[in-house]
């Protein structure tokens, strides 16, 4: 389908294809433009220019099981391939176990199908998966005259199975996200910072983890003051 995002009000996002000719303009232009006004911004091309290897190497899930498939991660249960509390509970398997469940689902509870989804989890959890990646340097190193929360900080990967729905949420602490997509499709729906108010975020004392998170379903009950795309 269209790359194409839209955010609160059917505002459509700049989509720009990167070139080995543009690469280092397109990159300043982000700095300059979109990342002070905290704007979203798609990009094409880039994993092609800057010749990750994640390209080739992350379409065969036994790569992973190779390399990895003894390091103990951890993952998230869900329910009905929906990231959702109180359902989402972390457990910690070998990565081979959880490769070689990810398409099916591991057992039924309650009547709803449990699967595991591997997400957010650091790079430094896999040694050596950091080489399989090019970090193009759309935020400014530490030390340069930026604030702190501009700083690229944390590296992550997911790896989930067709049809996983994650929660609204924000990320946490507030930072800002640079997603690759190395292979599959993901869609995003995206609202602007001022409607977290309407989001009926988690409160429980007792799960301050999932303050983040929205209560609403919104494939299934979109909050009244948003437009979903």
């Amino acid at each position: 389908g269209s790359p194409a995002m839209r955010l609160l009000g059917g505002t459509a996002l700049d989509i720009e294809a990167i070139t080995a000719e543009n690469r280092d303009a397109v990159i300043e232009r982000f700095r300059l433009h979109y990342l002070p006004k905290r704007t979203p911004v798609i990009y094409t091309g880039l994993l092609e220019v800057d010749d990750w290897p994640a390209r080739e190497h992350w379409q065969d899930l036994a790569y992973f099981a190779r390399r990895w498939g003894d390091v103990h991660a951890p993952l998230s249960r869900l329910a009905d391939k929906f990231s959702h509390p109180p359902w989402t509970e972390d457990v910690k398997w070998p990565l081979s176990r959880f490769l070689d469940t990810l398409q099916e689902p591991v057992e039924e509870v309650d009547g709803k199908q449990i699967y595991y989804y591997l997400q957010q989890q650091s790079v430094s959890v896999f040694p050596g998966l950091v080489d399989d990646i090019r970090v193009p340097p759309f935020m400014p190193n530490e030390g340069q005259d930026q604030d702190d929360a501009a700083s690229l900080q944390f590296n992550s990967v997911l790896i989930g199975c067709e049809g996983i729905i994650t929660s609204i949420h924000y990320d946490q602490p507030l930072v800002h996200n640079l997603f690759a997509q190395v292979a599959g499709e993901k869609r995003f729906r995206m609202w602007a910072p001022e409607m977290g108010y309407h989001m009926n975020t988690f409160r429980d004392p007792d799960r301050v983890q999932w303050w983040h998170v929205s209560q609403i379903h919104h494939a299934k009950d979109p909050p009244p003051e948003v437009q979903l795309a």
